[in-house]
């Protein structure tokens, strides 16, 4: 088995074990969505895709960042930092940069992830970024 299609192996038997022997007090996901962020260019990243571009997801639903560049790292940034903050859970690699007040990831290597969990409704723009700051692509989540 190749090792990308091993590491997506291992991320969803952590991810169903976790929800599986979840303590008291932690909210149970309903569901879990995979957004793939990939890179376009041979050595040199020419620019960067978000898969799907826009997700539609239930309330309760983890969203996992998956890192397929290879050429550099990324980051996820959120726009509207407070609004997303009060609408989410178990944040795992995000943080608020507070001179920008935005949420946003710290740089996430190739098949690196980040995730967080949706519990209000709502729409949601997000940005993906290069760690050079060349290749930027346009998310969205749509929380039902």
């Amino acid at each position: 088995m190749n090792p990308f299609k091993l590491f997506l192996v291992g991320l969803a038997l952590t991810v169903a074990l976790g929800m599986l022997l979840g303590t008291p007090g932690t909210a149970m996901a309903q569901d879990a969505k995979l957004i793939k962020i990939h890179g376009v260019g041979g050595d040199a990243l020419a620019g960067v895709f978000i898969d799907p571009e826009t997700a539609y997801i239930k309330k309760d639903t983890i969203v996992v960042w998956l890192s397929g560049v290879k050429q550099e790292e990324i980051k996820v940034e959120f726009a509207d930092g407070k609004k997303c903050k009060s609408v989410t859970a178990f944040s795992v690699g995000f943080n608020i940069d507070k001179e920008r007040w935005c949420y946003v990831t710290s740089y996430v290597p190739f098949a690196a992830t980040s995730s967080l969990q949706f519990v209000d409704e709502g729409e949601y723009e997000y940005k993906v970024i290069s760690k050079s700051g060349k290749a930027t692509a346009m998310g969205r989540l749509v929380v039902e």
